[in-house]
């Protein structure tokens, strides 16, 4: 550490200290998501997502707290002392945002799977998962008219 570099403001480094601390509560309650999906449980599922958006909530009350601290010491990111702890928040929710998007292809996943199920419980057989032209998840083709009002995967004609 330089000898000759100012020190934090202290709002700005409670600011700094308090954003990484929302952050990793943000991981956790996005970790605690990924696994009550993926045990399917409804439960855990519910507690998770209410973490979650109390961690969220925290998170956008510590980034406008600090800024609000950034901008009354006229500091930037950039600035000595701030870029490395800011650095590593920008890391961490970054962490968050990915873990998040697995989170909703997980979801989506177990969604279509049930949603599978149900098909085949209500005597119909499940739609096969497609790519459209866009290269996106589709669950069913295109249907053609089969002559009697309804239609079928493209697929299958």
């Amino acid at each position: 550490m330089n000898p000759h570099r100012t020190p934090l403001p202290a709002a700005v480094a409670t600011a700094l200290l308090e954003q990484e601390q929302a952050a990793r509560r943000l991981l956790a309650a996005l970790q605690q998501e990924t696994a009550a999906i993926s045990g399917r449980s409804a439960e855990g599922l519910r507690e998770a997502v209410s973490r979650k958006e109390l961690a969220t909530r925290a998170l956008e009350s510590a980034e406008a707290a600090r800024r609000e601290a950034m901008a009354m010491a006229e500091l930037t990111a950039a600035s000595p002392g701030v870029e490395t702890p800011w650095s590593a928040i920008l890391e961490l929710l970054r962490h968050c945002r990915d873990v998040n998007e697995a989170n909703g292809q997980l979801a989506l996943r177990r969604a279509r799977q049930v949603e599978g199920a149900l098909q085949v419980l209500r005597g119909g057989t499940p739609q096969p998962a497609t790519y459209s032209a866009l290269a996106s998840s589709a669950a069913v083709l295109p249907g053609v008219a089969t002559g009697q009002g309804r239609t079928r995967p493209l697929a299958w004609a």
